[in-house]
């Protein structure tokens, strides 16, 4: 097997700090956690402007770039650049012989985290005046990465078929809305097919959830322009049998999380609130 350039991560990591697939397939084949971690060292210098911390960084991000860039194949029906294997993490989208399917080409969680990732890396590439070739590179693959569609519901397809029975399932996690938080691919504005997309699939998947997803969700209605949905989910948050002493969450391995994301970014519920250094006012 050729080993691809760069590095990957996948759903989790340790204290000796493996990154291989780890646990079931349904969560463990993920490819994209270093690209989600990436754009966060990119929000980094967006927040902050430190040009010293963005180079050092910049060898990371450029990593992962080279390893998508590598492995990265042709989906056969749409001609669109894909991952594969991969799956969104944690829901299937069919049976079978009994058994259920979340291996997949493509997800929509992915191809919104590479957008995201080739972005960063342009940005930074920029500002740190590098690599103008792989620049070049990077934008051509990225214009052809599959793009985000609506389903027949009318919500944000969760892969690059539309199962129809998988669209209806009922589940704390909306790792296809990425889009909408802590991305801004999708929102009321620019985009507002797509966040009545996203709507329509927060509706579907429903209300239930463990803290962390009520956290990413009321950060997801707060980017949707959908306040009083936002407050409900708050609410639902804090509560005693979803929150203990010092607002944290009584998911334990992601009580900080919960915490934390409920409140960071908080001048997203405000269109006209100031964006970080560089950035043009309102959500991003």
């Amino acid at each position: 097997m050729r080993r691809p350039p760069g590095w990957v991560l996948h759903h989790n990591t340790d204290g000796w700090r493996g990154t291989a697939p780890v646990d079931a397939a349904q969560y463990g084949m993920w490819p994209t956690g270093g690209a989600w971690l990436c754009v966060m060292l990119w929000d980094h210098y967006r927040f902050t402007g430190e040009t010293g911390a963005l180079s050092r960084n910049y060898p990371v991000i450029k990593g992962a770039v080279e390893f998508f860039l590598d492995t990265l194949v042709v989906d056969a029906k749409t001609g669109r650049l894909v991952t594969n294997p991969s799956q969104s993490p944690e829901v299937t989208h069919h049976q079978d012989e009994g058994e259920s399917v979340s291996i997949c080409a493509g997800p929509t969680m992915d191809m919104q985290l590479l957008r995201d990732l080739f972005d960063a890396y342009r940005q930074a590439a920029k500002v740190l005046g590098r690599d103008r070739g792989l620049v070049e590179r990077v934008s051509e693959v990225r214009d052809r990465l599959a793009p985000t569609k609506i389903g027949y519901l009318g919500q944000i397809q969760e892969w690059l078929e539309d199962w129809e029975e998988a669209a209806l399932v009922r589940s704390r996690h909306v790792s296809h809305l990425y889009g909408v938080f802590p991305s801004a691919q999708i929102n009321p504005r620019t985009t507002p097919e797509l966040a009545a997309a996203a709507v329509k699939s927060l509706e579907l998947r429903g209300t239930a959830g463990q803290g962390w997803s009520l956290a990413w969700k009321i950060n997801m209605w707060a980017r949707l322009l959908e306040p009083v949905r936002a407050y409900q989910h708050l609410a639902d948050l804090l509560t005693p049998a979803r929150s203990r002493s010092g607002s944290r969450n009584s998911w334990p391995a992601v009580r900080a999380g919960s915490t934390f994301s409920r409140t960071r970014r908080s001048w997203a519920w405000s269109p006209s609130a100031p964006g970080p250094p560089g950035s043009q006012a309102g959500p991003w």
